[in-house]
């Protein structure tokens, strides 16, 4: 649990990084991409979870995902 503590507090920080170059951006996301479920005729579906969000101040970073549709990511 600890080494998974540190490791978010890498990626946030890389994250934060990555906004800090970026000044017009209000949040920055880090999502995974993973063969989440497998439908009636066998075939894999992708899903993806969103593990690591900042956002600039007066943003807020949102909800994190879990387990949603890659259809779902049409708007990034």
């Amino acid at each position: 649990m600890k080494q998974a503590s540190q490791t978010d507090r890498l990626i946030d920080a890389l994250l934060l990084t990555l906004l800090q170059k970026a000044p017009t951006a209000a949040r920055v996301r880090l999502d995974v991409i993973h063969n989440g479920v497998t439908g009636v005729t066998g075939t894999a579906l992708l899903r993806y979870d969103m593990t690591n969000s900042v956002a600039a101040r007066g943003h807020s970073v949102g909800d994190l995902v879990t387990n949603q549709p890659l259809s779902d990511w049409t708007n990034f």
